[in-house]
């Protein structure tokens, strides 16, 4: 009795050299749009006390 052989589906073969690697969760670009809009907000903000206090 001969035996087929058995193709073993792509996803179940396990590789031997395989690292995680783990993306960082905060690009350098997302740091530097976070502070580019906090600059902005407090600039708007100050503008804004600065207008409210010279209309008095």
């Amino acid at each position: 009795m001969v035996f087929k052989d058995r193709k073993i589906p792509r996803h179940l073969i396990i590789q031997e050299e395989y690292e995680i690697r783990r993306r960082p969760r905060f690009g350098l670009l997302k740091i530097f749009i976070l502070a580019v809009l906090l600059i902005s907000l407090t600039y708007i903000v100050s503008i804004g006390v600065i207008q409210g206090l010279l209309s008095h």
